[in-house]
């Protein structure tokens, strides 16, 4: 068996690499139910796997327990877990399937009420 020699900085490199592979990155999120034909937005550190929550019913008593046919339907990165809040908070504030939907439609809606809610 040869082994190979690996110098500091490619090992840095790796370390990077595998760093930004599995840091898991504020989001707040839309999701939506055909069935319901329902919006809910929530916030998390890991969209793919929340999903997963949602549809199979993991938060017994919440609202998406009540479906679970859940689409991605806008997801927004945030650079802290707290602008991920203050967004979720801003969007359920409005109240509004068409301003949920005009989210989607007009992204400059999105970059407007991120900086609304950033710090």
């Amino acid at each position: 068996m040869v082994r190979a020699h690996v110098g500091p900085q490619i090992k840095a490199a790796l370390g990077l690499l595998f760093y930004i592979k599995t840091r898991s990155m504020p989001f707040c999120y839309i999701i939506y139910s055909p069935q319901l034909d329902s919006y809910y937005t929530g916030s998390c550190a890991n969209f793919d796997l929340r999903l997963k929550a949602h549809n199979s019913k993991k938060y017994a008593s919440s609202y998406t327990s009540k479906s679970d046919d859940w689409k991605r339907f806008l997801v927004i990165q945030t650079e802290t877990n707290n602008h991920a809040l203050r967004l979720e908070r801003k969007i359920k504030q409005m109240k509004s399937r068409v301003f949920i939907e005009n989210l989607k439609k007009y992204p400059e809606l999105v970059d407007k009420i991120k900086k609304q809610t950033s710090i």
